[in-house]
């Protein structure tokens, strides 16, 4: 469950509930900033099994307001109450290298499961932002410091070969493995390709998930979306040869 911001929609919780009802395992992701208590304890009934804060600088700047100094306070509420587990992203980019050592330094010293992302623009690609010429080497740094879950064990990888030659070709699984649904409840391939395949998820039938299973989207090389790569490497095994229609090879899950 991503965003926006997920904790604004009222009634969360029985979605979260519907989903792990299926089998499902759900995930969600949140600024923090609408955590409370009351909404721990929903989360904790409804069956969450991890939770993502991204946390882009130690203080608001013009880059981002996802701080440390604001959601601090949220984030030991969810150490004290959540029966799930807590992962804290720290986004490369959004403070100079100097803050965003400690900034990571305050978050292992909770003792949260953590990860290191890089900043991209609203193209998907990636911004250096206020790291500058030495991001690939900083990136290296602060990944050597990650505490991650099980859940982050997947689609590694490509961030390297992004920062050292621009590209990270793969087989995106948009519109199949991995649905974003917006706010009107349609499907679009991701956050940044909103209107595309545009079709209301009432109406997306398995059809609609074997073509778009193995449609090349266009923007694979240069995408920096890590949930998109983290949903379709659970493909990587697969064979990889000719349309998922000519192939024995089981449907996609959502």
């Amino acid at each position: 469950m991503t965003g926006g911001e997920p904790f604004i929609h009222p009634d969360l919780d029985e979605v979260v509930a519907r989903a792990v009802s299926h089998g499902m395992v759900v995930t969600a992701i949140s600024n923090a900033y609408p955590i409370t208590k009351g909404w721990i304890e929903r989360m904790n009934d409804a069956g969450l099994s991890l939770l993502q804060v991204s946390v882009d600088n130690m203080e608001p700047n013009d880059v981002s307001q996802k701080s440390w100094s604001k959601i601090k306070k949220r984030l030991l509420l969810l150490k004290e109450h959540a029966t799930f587990k807590l992962n804290v992203n720290a986004v490369l980019g959004s403070s100079p290298p100097a803050q965003t050592r400690h900034l990571i330094e305050e978050i292992r010293s909770l003792g949260f499961y953590m990860t290191v992302g890089l900043l991209h623009d609203q193209q998907g690609q990636i911004d250096p932002g206020l790291i500058g010429d030495i991001l690939p080497e900083f990136y290296e740094e602060m990944r050597a410091l990650c505490n991650k879950s099980f859940f982050h064990q997947f689609g590694e990888g490509w961030e390297q070969k992004m920062l050292q030659g621009g590209t990270a070709p793969w087989r995106c699984r948009a519109g199949a493995r991995y649905l974003y649904i917006d706010e009107f409840g349609k499907v679009a391939y991701c956050s940044q390709r909103r209107t595309e395949p545009g079709t209301s998820l009432l109406e997306y039938t398995r059809d609609d998930l074997k073509r778009e299973y193995a449609r090349p989207k266009g923007c694979e090389e240069s995408c920096t979306i890590a949930c998109v790569r983290r949903a379709s490497s659970l493909d990587e095994w697969r064979p990889q040869r000719g349309p998922v229609a000519k192939r024995k090879a089981s449907l996609p899950t959502v």
